[in-house]
């Protein structure tokens, strides 16, 4: 995928409310994500405060520091966000301050049934092309752990689409669809890499930690990238079909004084998947661009199977299919991959270690072996 690299003007700050009050509109609908911070009831519209501006994408946030307002673009929208974990209520007034270079943080004691306590801060800070999220609890008294949920509330979903790096966009995973296109919200989840399982079936599986959310009719969309650069033991991605998103982090260890953190970032671009992925790819490189340039050019996608039919080659190619790991169970036995055989059309048995694939038989030659490669190269 060719990335595109462009300068931004790095000037960002942070305004008080008069600055926000010709948006009026959108402090309306400021309405916090139900159970986000556990300060107010769902329905109870929060007073804009702050706003955290870089030059892709504007972050309006109430007192509390729950996101209530995003423009990015063309793209504006009162999208809600907020990280909450699992179980707790808020402890006591949350403070704020503004920090040099225009962003805000925000400082919150937390609690849950069990009594355990934590103690949280929220940081928004632009950066020359994002506005970056950082998240950390220091725990005390003993070990435990809840999930740690960052959410996005997105109203008027039927006029949006959204997409995340999905094996499957309706994670059923009887037939192949194109992972690469923007899809309505619908209710459905996936895990992230393959921690719950080693193999993923059903379409279950998530393998980069952002999702992206556009609007087609107003031309533009926004990013929340999640660093991978995170220790993330185990997640969840999550969506509804009234617009919600969420990324559910599980197994961490709270408490006895241990900090965690999380950092993330909202990016704004145009109204495509490509542009999250694409600051994505720009700001993290070691974790997309190989070492080895020998790698891109057989980067592809995969499979491995002894099935020796021809396949839809123009489908195939639509999936970025490269290579084909040929299922090794043509030997006679292990260690003897090729007999000694007079000429290529000779057969043998196959050791037959698995079940023999639909369409082949018992017995291969170097010839079959041979005109399989070719065919498969060709196309």
């Amino acid at each position: 995928m060719k990335r595109t690299r462009f300068t931004i003007n790095p000037r960002s700050r942070v305004t008080g409310p008069s600055r926000f009050l010709s948006l009026g509109v959108l402090a309306i609908a400021a309405i916090l994500v139900a159970g986000s911070l556990q300060t107010a009831e769902p329905e109870t519209v929060q007073p804009i405060r702050f706003k955290v501006i870089s030059p892709s994408i504007t972050i309006s946030l109430t007192e509390d520091g729950a996101i209530a307002a995003i423009q990015a673009n063309r793209f504006e929208g009162a999208i809600r966000g907020v990280t909450r974990w699992d179980g707790c209520h808020v402890e006591g007034k949350t403070t704020a301050q503004e920090l040099p270079g225009g962003g805000v943080q925000f400082t919150r004691g937390i609690r849950d049934a069990q009594n355990h306590f934590g103690r949280v801060i929220e940081r928004f800070t632009p950066t020359p092309d994002s506005v970056r999220w950082e998240v950390e609890m220091t725990g005390e008294g003993e070990y435990w752990t809840t999930p740690i949920i960052t959410q996005l509330a997105c109203p008027n979903s039927k006029d949006l689409l959204w997409w995340t790096a999905w094996s499957d966009p309706e994670r059923r995973g009887e037939a192949w669809r194109d992972p690469l296109e923007l899809r309505p919200f619908v209710a459905c989840s996936w895990h992230y890499g393959n921690a719950a399982q080693i193999s993923p079936v059903g379409g279950d599986f998530v393998a980069i930690p952002l999702a992206t959310v556009v609007s087609l009719v107003q031309d533009g969309g926004f990013s929340l990238v999640l660093s991978p650069e995170d220790v993330l033991l185990n997640m969840t991605v999550a969506a509804s079909a009234s617009g919600d998103i969420r990324f559910s982090r599980t197994n961490h260890r709270l408490g006895g004084g241990k900090t965690v953190h999380f950092a993330m970032d909202l990016v704004g671009h145009e109204a495509d998947w490509r542009g999250g992925l694409r600051w994505m790819a720009a700001r993290y490189p070691a974790f997309f661009d190989p070492p080895n340039p020998k790698a891109d050019a057989m980067a592809g996608c995969g499979a491995y199977s002894g099935d020796e039919r021809p396949i839809d080659a123009a489908k195939f190619t639509r999936m970025a299919f490269r290579i084909s790991w040929k299922l090794s169970d043509d030997f006679p036995y292990m260690g003897m991959f090729i007999p000694p055989v007079k000429n290529a059309d000779e057969r043998w048995t196959r050791s037959c270690g698995e079940p023999a694939p639909t369409g082949k038989g018992d017995t291969i030659s170097c010839r079959q072996m041979n005109d399989y490669g070719r065919w498969m190269r060709q196309h």
